[in-house]
């Protein structure tokens, strides 16, 4: 096991002063916890260049993790001038031997939420902390194996959509099916 702090910098995201207001015109585009499962950059809000003082942009494989409520995370796979709120801590990842995708595998699997969920057991109100999340401890696995943990991790993640997807269609079809029926009845 390693722990965070020895694999990655970590910083917060941009603190933003107020609530975060879309700007039809803005070139930049803000990430917020919120937008975690449905990770679109086209569906990002946006902000003009006014509104910050930063050159914290995401990079590729930037792993962002919510510090506040469930703690998720998920890592960047690229986009330009988009910052992260300061709902998420950035780990950026600096052990060539740990790979971005397997510390987010590891901290949404369940063995990860159980090392935070002690973490967090003694505090009142649940949010992570930048020296909580230094603490925690990520295995330390070869590459072949987190590749293939990785791999078999994606096409799970994949299989739970696709399977959502088809329940979906499922319930519309008999919706449809019962309309008609109370239609014709």
């Amino acid at each position: 096991m390693i722990k965070i702090k020895d694999i990655a910098d970590i910083r917060l995201g941009y603190a933003f002063r107020g609530k975060i207001e879309d700007s039809p015109c803005g070139t930049i585009r803000v990430i917020q916890p919120k937008d975690i499962s449905l990770f679109n950059v086209d569906v990002l809000t946006r902000i003009s260049a006014e509104d910050i003082k930063t050159s914290g942009f995401l990079k590729k494989d930037d792993v962002l993790v919510t510090n506040r409520g469930s703690v998720k995370a998920f890592v960047f796979k690229g986009g330009n001038k988009i910052i992260a709120s300061h709902g998420f801590f950035i780990l950026t990842i600096k052990d060539k031997s740990i790979l971005p995708d397997f510390v987010e595998l590891y901290i949404n699997s369940s063995s990860g939420q159980q090392s935070i969920k002690k973490v967090l057991e003694a505090m009142t109100i649940p949010a992570l902390t930048r020296g909580l999340l230094e603490n925690i401890e990520i295995p330390r696995l070869d590459l072949k194996t987190q590749k293939k943990l990785i791999s078999i991790w994606q096409l799970q993640q994949k299989e739970i959509a696709l399977t959502n997807q088809l329940i979906e269609l499922k319930e519309k079809r008999f919706n449809q099916i019962l309309k008609g029926a109370l239609k014709n009845g």
